[in-house]
């Protein structure tokens, strides 16, 4: 099962479609979430993943950790995927999402820099590069059960011949790496 419980995000990459979008900039409610989940967990038990992907940054919404806990109840067994661009992503926020049950945290790093980051993420989040780097270094050094997954999406004239020394860095520190 595959939810987009948020069209809102903090980064505008060159990449993403999402200006495009012709619904509107929300976050799904929790009472939404659960009637949906439940309706589809009703008709079929085929699911045994549970993914937050989407036009939006999933951490954005203040009622995550509810959806997964209860998704999680519902079946015990269920996968949970997050995809985010990290930028919310510290070791702390990591480890809660853990013991909340999250399976694996596919982060969009696209960049090996500050630069090359900025190039196809946005200037603004360009000067979060340090620190979402150093985050997801800390995160790979602690984690336990979830896997930590990264993709880098090559573009070019932006972070393209950044490719080989990205995977050189990240392909020790994660259970995956996607380019």
């Amino acid at each position: 099962m595959r939810f987009e419980i948020t069209t809102r995000c903090n980064y505008n990459c060159v990449i993403c479609p999402r200006d495009k979008l012709t619904r509107g900039i929300e976050t799904m409610s929790l009472v939404l979430f659960k009637r949906l989940f439940d309706k589809i967990n009703q008709e079929t038990q085929q699911y045994d993943t549970l993914t937050f992907p989407g036009m939006g940054e999933p951490l954005l919404d203040g009622t995550l950790d509810k959806k997964i806990e209860h998704a999680r109840k519902q079946k015990k067994d269920l996968a949970v995927l997050i995809l985010t661009n990290g930028s919310l992503l510290t070791p702390k926020r990591f480890k809660e999402l853990e013991g909340l049950g999250v399976t694996s945290m596919r982060v969009s790093l696209y960049g090996n820099d500050q630069i090359s980051y900025s190039k196809v993420h946005g200037a603004k989040a360009g000067r979060l590069f340090n620190e979402i780097r150093d985050n997801i270094v800390k995160i790979s050094q602690t984690k336990t059960a979830t896997k930590l997954i990264l993709t880098f999406n090559a573009v070019n004239d932006g972070n393209y011949n950044y490719i080989e020394d990205w995977v050189s860095f990240w392909k020790d520190k994660a259970d995956l790496i996607e380019v």
